[in-house]
């Protein structure tokens, strides 16, 4: 059985952010309704920290990526894991950072903000997804690796969040530093975004931004098989989903 982030990430979100705005307890029960959802909450939180490296799938991360999250649990035993049971997805940290921060896990977000922002260029760039335990992909090594401008975006946003939800909090000069970091790391994928942004006003595309860079294409090779092929260029199709998550960053 694997268990995954974006689904808990996302329920963990809904569920505090319901408990945050239920009335009052009435007489029908609505104290016990919200206990109940706040023990879903505290546990499924419990589990995202779990998955954060380092961890026992893996005790001795690549120094960059430490704090990420791994986003799949899955079993050792199994075919997958070789691929992906070590490796954190950008749109699963920075969900799981808007998780920490609405359940007033602060600490925990942060060091997951703190290690996209280790991760980015001074383009705004972010991978779609880091091995935990090498450095693919970097900037001399990202063959086969791809860059999605919903997913920075997702970091971007999840830094904002961030720092509202933050705002009314004393700031000491450790914290202050730790804040413009975060925003800086907000700043960044902002222009990531923006830079992609269709600007000629007589393109159907104008306003949106471009999905990014690097794709795969189905080829027939010499043997007759069809195979994958990548290509690291630019990318010119807009995404509507890209562009909501580009609309809240």
């Amino acid at each position: 059985m694997r268990t995954s982030i974006p689904v808990l990430v996302l329920l963990v979100v809904l569920v505090l952010l319901g408990v945050l705005i239920l009335p009052p307890a009435s007489a029908h029960g609505q104290s016990e309704v919200s206990e109940d959802m706040q023990t879903y909450a505290a546990r499924a939180v419990e589990w995202l920290a779990a998955q954060q490296v380092p961890n026992a799938i893996e005790p001795d991360p690549y120094p960059t990526r430490r704090h990420l999250p791994i986003g799949y649990q899955i079993p050792r035993r199994s075919e997958e894991f070789r691929y992906i049971g070590r490796r954190s997805y950008t749109y699963d940290a920075a969900i799981a950072a808007v998780a920490f921060s609405a359940a007033g896990e602060y600490g925990r977000a942060e060091n997951i903000l703190l290690a996209l922002g280790r991760l980015t260029d001074e383009s705004g760039q972010l991978w779609f997804a880091y091995n935990t335990n090498n450095a693919w992909p970097n900037e001399e090594d990202s063959g086969g690796a791809v860059v999605r401008t919903g997913t920075v975006a997702w970091a971007g946003y999840a830094g904002t969040f961030y720092l509202r939800m933050t705002a009314d909090r004393p700031v000491a000069p450790a914290d202050r530093r730790i804040r413009d970091r975060i925003l800086d790391l907000a700043r960044r994928t902002a222009r990531y975004v923006t830079d992609r942004q269709i600007t000629d006003s007589g393109d159907p595309r104008y306003g949106l931004a471009t999905g990014g860079h690097g794709s795969y294409e189905l080829e027939v090779n010499e043997e007759g098989d069809v195979v994958e092929v990548y290509d690291p260029a630019e990318l010119s199709w807009t995404s509507v989903e890209h562009n909501i998550d580009a609309y809240f960053l």
